[in-house]
């Protein structure tokens, strides 16, 4: 229980300067803009006006589940992986406003698979970095499926990877997809994991009766 809600308030933070860091950067922009204006540089406010547009293009449009807190979670992963250099890939084929399965428990479990995500990635050279997250339904189940590059993982790691204290970041981790498979298992649903050459995929499954 404890660790449960040391993510949940480790989610709150990250969300709320991310917030505080895209406000400080809109001021700063602006504050820019209106300096230019005032000094008549237009052929500089042009340059600005363009690499700020080039800047807001790589923020993916609004997500839209079905599920406002998971939207507001998946958004601000997504930007925090965009800012990192890491190309993002989201699906959404499905609203999920209909799954029996508390919001709480399943950004818990978005956040950690997405957190991991972002770790394998940065381990990567800049144009390697890729995440997939896809949300799709079938006529039993809701399925996720989130996706990285990484480096190439083992068959030993893969088969430990849910194990509590399993982790191949060091000492003092591997909790985090030991609570994942939890509150999966908790909610009736099922996690798998998968790696291929220089990826990994981690499907979620949930019924929908």
């Amino acid at each position: 229980m404890y660790k449960l809600k040391q993510i949940e308030l480790i989610n709150m933070r990250e969300m709320n300067d991310l917030v505080r860091e895209q406000r400080h950067d809109l001021l700063n922009h602006m504050q820019i803009i209106y300096g230019l204006l005032k000094l008549k540089k237009y052929d500089r406010l042009e340059e600005y006006l363009l690499e700020f547009g080039k800047e807001t293009e790589k923020l993916k449009p609004l997500v839209n589940t079905g599920v406002p807190e998971v939207d507001i979670l998946l958004q601000f992963k997504i930007n925090k992986a965009l800012r990192l250099n890491i190309d993002v890939d989201l699906t959404i084929k499905c609203k999920i406003d209909n799954l029996k399965i508390n919001p709480f428990d399943l950004n818990k479990i978005l956040s950690n698979l997405l957190d991991n995500a972002i770790d394998a990635t940065l381990e990567l050279e800049e144009d390697k970095r890729f995440i997939g997250v896809s949300m799709f339904q079938t006529p039993m189940d809701y399925i996720f499926t989130i996706e990285n590059s990484c480096k190439l993982l083992g068959k030993h790691t893969l088969n430990r990877i849910f194990e509590k204290n399993f982790s191949t970041k060091g000492t003092s981790r591997g909790m985090g997809l030991y609570i994942v498979k939890k509150i999966v298992e908790k909610n009736n649903g099922k996690i798998t994991v998968d790696s291929a050459c220089d990826k990994v995929i981690f499907t979620v499954m949930f019924p929908k009766n």
